[in-house]
Parts: structure tokens; sequence; C-alpha cells
């Protein structure tokens, strides 16, 4: 799970001399919120509607709050890096903190209503877990879910969130994931955050046989 540049050029060194890697460091440095956002737009994975801000400028007339900024030129490190807006005045706000902390872009992402469900998988493998956040009191690190509220149980396709998921895996380069995505009042699904190596803590021994076949399976 480290993702320290130290970290990832020595990754990057022992791959290149042959030994087998799950997720590359090519595949993590993808996870960067920016990369992501770019690829996945591009990719036409299912995504919010979302821009990219450099750093010094604004924010752009013609966007609908509330919304999402996120720091874009890495994970989110500290509660900041991701936070929840509902006004042009506290966006502008906000984006000078970013600036001043040396971030070097940040994301807008539409805010989406809905069941918030978080996910875990392992690409090539019938292995996916999901669950509602807001009903077994797993929380993240931050604790956003509160934002979307208890889920209502809205009916949704998971073979076509696994899908989704796994396409998003394939076009990263990192088949060991997890995520959040957010399910519409019509079914529809929105991934909207993708992690590399998470922490699989409600499906860990399951998830643990299936990336073992994985690490397998390659070798």
């Amino acid at each position: 799970m480290a993702r320290s540049k130290r970290a990832l050029n020595a990754l990057d060194r022992i791959e290149k001399n042959g030994t087998p890697v799950i997720n590359s460091s090519d595949g993590i440095d993808r996870c960067i919120r920016r990369t992501m956002t770019e690829m996945f737009i591009e990719g036409g994975v299912a995504y919010p509607e979302s821009r990219i801000i450099e750093k010094g400028n604004s924010m752009s007339d013609g966007i609908d709050y509330p919304l999402w900024l996120k720091r874009g030129d890495g994970c989110a490190q500290q509660k900041e890096d991701t936070c929840y807006v509902q006004s042009k005045d506290e966006a502008e706000k906000l984006l000078n903190d970013f600036w001043q902390r040396g971030v070097e872009s940040v994301v807008v992402n539409e805010h989406l209503k809905g069941d918030l469900i978080k996910f875990y998988g392992v690409e090539g493998t019938d292995f996916f877990y999901w669950f509602y956040p807001s009903k077994c009191g797993h929380r993240s690190k931050f604790g956003l879910e509160v934002i979307n509220g208890d889920a209502r149980g809205i009916l949704f396709d998971t073979d076509a969130l696994k899908q989704e998921a796994d396409k998003a895996a394939l076009m990263l380069g990192v088949p060991v994931y997890g995520g959040d995505c957010v399910i519409g009042d019509d079914g529809s699904i929105k991934i909207i955050d993708f992690n590399d190596w998470p922490s699989f803590a409600p499906c860990r021994d399951e998830a643990a046989f299936n990336i073992a076949m994985a690490i397998l399976n390659k070798m």
C-alpha cells in the first residue's frame, strides 16, 4: 500500500527486472485523482460530470452547486483534500486554501444524490464485494459518507457494477482494487472513487484467497 515516489521507483525497478507485480507502479500512479479523472472521462467509465482547475485559477461560471472539490495531484492525504461545497463563495475560499497548501490542481466533481456504495474486487476473478457504509458503520477515514445520508436500498444491477469496476481496473492497471459509487434513483451507477490496494476490511479472508489466485495466475 506504499505510494511514496521512493517506494514506487523501487517497485518499478524490480518489475523491470522481471519480478511479477500485480498492481504496478504505473497503475498506482494512475490512481492520482487528476489522472484517473482524465482516463475515466476519455475511456467512458461511468463517472460524475467533472472538470479540472489548474493552480491559481478560480471557479468558472455556469457550475451547479453543491459539488465536490478534490485534490488533483495525489490521493487524499487529509480531510481538507476532499471538500463538499454548497456555494461559489465557499468554493473560491477552499480553492485558495488548496493553492496556499501547494496543491497543483483540483478536480471538480458534480454531487450525485443517491445510495453510496463501497466495493472491493479482483479483476479477472469472480470476486466482488459491495456494501452500504451507512448501514454497517464502516466509515472511511474522513467520514464523508454522511453527506449522502442513509442508503435507501435502490435496486441496481450488481453485475453491471462489477463490469464497470473491472473496466476501470483494466484501464488504470490495478487489478486489485476498491472504490466508491453512487446509485441514482433510476438505478444508474457512477463510480466516484477508485483505489489501489484498499483495506478489504469487511471481506479480508475471501479477498485474500482471490488476490492469491490472481498472483498465482500471473506467475
